[in-house]
């Protein structure tokens, strides 16, 4: 259909999106206004307030090719046939990276900005990304900038360009010193035999600082507007779409001047807007214009104003020092909810009620959220003022004497089988338990409660068998439990192909797909610990009967049983 499209005639689409991201403080909004306005004062610039979750800037400038230069656009000029940059500003508190995901893209490319000032190997201020109690607790600034690099790798493509802003470089005692030794720093942070560095070029890394201190050493912004032209009108970014698909674009713009949100394919007033072909969709889906799944319970439902859905999540998944903006009648179900994950129904609609007009639309929204694993729906349709929503984002709760006490007390269980994961963004997991808290798949919480999820294990149940899913900084991992001695290997195996099989479809839900090994803890089998060294893939043990571990050839040397290891794993 596509093809038959194109043979009529097609228009070329020349727009690129220019991603901010960064550690929280580190100055990426206070770039953004520099960029946007040269001559902006010092005290405008100081009262930079940091973003709150995830700022749009839709065709914020216009690239003149000549002089390579920003201008920015006004809202009412004429766009038609000219070279547009949309501009997104990525928040940098931790509470906002289950949001960021929405707007992922490989038409795409990141300014990665690093506070200069700060150790690569420091930990960061608490206070800044609010990390304490999430997965994200004792991190670095180094370990911050690697998490970025792995985010774009793993979501985006593997050479997508990525330029390096240093800021603050006015305030480091000896800044030619630190430019010049700069950028290897950065290198030597990545993992060795990784190819991460294929994003990074030392051509592409920028230094600035506040312009008040007189520093021979700042860049004034000029290589680096360049360097974000010669991006911008790369190639990479051309699309040609056939010319019958552009009027599609021009209508979803005029709901949006009509304040249009989201519809229903089948609606009256919309039926020949939303009457067009899966490939026009998606293309349109894919370039961040609508969010629009082609599923089964979201394919007659579009969201228009892909801003107002992010939106409408920044301000429930949130930072704890952002959270002014809304007046609650009680704080303690906030609280409640900002510890353990939990957020009840009438919290909800208390926040949107103050922000956003989302009422009419909470359904369809909430079906979106949980297909992008942001939260669980509660199920309490009968009764909403008992309804309970589930955000694994949010949950900061440690794996505390209960689970412990859980683990002591039943001792028939599985090994532990671990996904291994090169580049591992914790959101595989939220969306995996979100997964399996839905009607998705056939798994109940333990006790029928959320006493036994934390923010970095999950307690399940499927016919009789305790199911236990984990996260570290690298896999995920699954052991399988049962308070009797009657543990069934049928009921194991088919636990394993349910969790692996939704693995997969997370994994290929983005450009391309992140891929994992399959292995098994060779000693302890205890699914809450985290020893990477005792890793064995599963390979190179099936057909060996009993081998010396692979992982362990010179210290803690001991012998494997292919029997010991996989016999609930593996069918006969």
């Amino acid at each position: 259909m596509y093809f038959q499209e194109t043979t009529k005639g097609t228009e070329t689409i020349r727009r690129a999106h220019a991603m901010i991201v960064g550690c929280a403080g580190a100055g990426k909004t206070t770039l953004l206004r520099r960029l946007m306005s040269k001559d902006s004062s010092m005290e405008e610039l100081l009262n930079t307030t940091s973003t709150v979750g995830l700022e749009i800037h839709p065709d914020l400038f216009e690239i003149n090719p000549q002089s390579f230069s920003l201008k920015v656009c006004s809202k009412d000029s004429i766009k038609e046939k000219k070279l547009l940059l949309n501009v997104l500003d990525f928040g940098g508190q931790c509470a906002y990276y289950a949001c960021h995901q929405v707007y992922l893209q490989q038409r795409a490319f990141f300014l990665q900005v690093v506070d200069i000032s700060k150790p690569l190997e420091e930990k960061v201020d608490p206070f800044l990304c609010n990390q304490d109690g999430t997965m994200f607790d004792n991190y670095t600034y180094g370990d911050y900038f690697l998490f970025w690099l792995k985010w774009i790798h793993t979501y985006c493509d593997s050479d997508t360009p990525v330029i390096i802003v240093a800021t603050h470089l006015d305030v480091v005692p000896e800044p030619q010193k630190m430019k010049s030794s700069f950028f290897q720093r950065i290198l030597d942070l990545l993992p060795s035999g990784s190819n991460l560095g294929r994003h990074l070029s030392n051509e592409r890394c920028f230094f600035t600082g506040y312009p008040f201190n007189f520093c021979p050493q700042l860049d004034p912004l000029a290589k680096l507007e360049k360097c974000i032209c010669s991006m911008a009108l790369s190639e990479k970014w051309i699309v040609n779409i056939p010319t019958e698909w552009v009027w599609y674009g021009d209508s979803i713009c005029c709901l949006l001047n009509q304040r249009v949100k989201i519809v229903k394919r089948g609606g009256l007033y919309h039926q020949k807007v939303f009457a067009e072909s899966e490939d026009l969709m998606k293309f349109y889906n894919d370039i961040g214009v609508i969010g629009y799944f082609n599923e089964r319970l979201l394919r007659d439902i579009v969201i228009v104003d892909v801003k107002w859905f992010v939106d409408a999540f920044k301000y429930v998944i949130t930072d704890q020092n952002h959270f002014y903006w809304v007046k609650l009648k009680d704080n303690h179900d906030w609280m409640y909810f900002n510890q353990t994950g939990y957020l009840k129904d009438s919290l909800l609609n208390e926040i949107w009620e103050q922000r956003f007009s989302v009422y009419v639309n909470k359904e369809d929204i909430l079906l979106y959220a949980e297909r992008l694993g942001l939260l669980a729906r509660g199920k309490s349709y009968y009764c909403l003022r008992s309804r309970v929503h589930y955000v694994p984002s949010m949950n900061k709760r440690s794996f505390d004497s209960k689970g412990k006490h859980l683990f002591k007390t039943v001792q028939n269980r599985t090994t532990v089988i671990v996904y291994q994961f090169q580049f591992f963004p914790y959101f595989y997991y939220f969306r995996l338990i979100v997964a399996m808290m839905s009607d998705q798949m056939p798994f109940n919480l333990l006790d029928g409660s959320g006493e036994y999820l934390y923010k970095n294990l999950a307690c399940f149940l499927h016919k009789d068998h305790i199911v236990v899913v984990a996260v570290t900084k690298t896999s995920i991992q699954l052991q399988v439990l049962h308070r009797k001695n009657e543990m069934q290997r049928c009921t194991v195996i088919e636990i394993r192909n349910l969790i692996e099989n939704r693995l997969k479809e997370i994994t290929e839900t983005f450009q391309r797909p992140c891929r994992f090994t399959i292995g098994y803890q060779c000693s302890y089998q205890e699914v809450y610990s985290h020893l990477p060294d005792c890793f064995v893939l599963e390979q190179d043990i099936l057909g060996k009967v009993t081998m010396s571990c692979p992982s362990h050839l010179t210290q803690n040397i001991h012998q494997i049983r292919e029997d010991d290891i996989v016999h609930f794993w593996k069918e006969i």
